[in-house]
């Protein structure tokens, strides 16, 4: 049986564009860019991401990254392995 790893977020900072650095509990760090998702959406919820200053305003809350009342999350282990789609 494989053992599950459990981890969360416990920083979040802010690189350039669309970028940012995010350090998981188990001491891993990754750099996950954000702005093909961004600038690719259709989404109205999404779309206002483009604007920078609105983009910087994400917040981790309980271990999770998000934007908005969860206009925007991603999977943990989708921004663990520094990928998101």
């Amino acid at each position: 049986m494989r053992k599950k790893l459990i981890f969360q977020i416990t920083n979040v900072s802010y690189i350039k564009n669309y970028k940012l650095k995010i350090v998981f509990s188990d001491g891993h760090t990754s750099i996950v860019d954000f702005e093909e998702f961004i600038c690719t959406s259709n989404n109205q919820d999404i779309i206002k991401y483009k604007n920078k200053k609105i983009f910087c305003r994400f917040n981790f809350k309980n271990g999770d990254l998000m934007w908005g009342d969860f206009e925007m999350i991603f999977p943990l282990i989708d921004l663990y392995k520094g990928k998101i789609n």
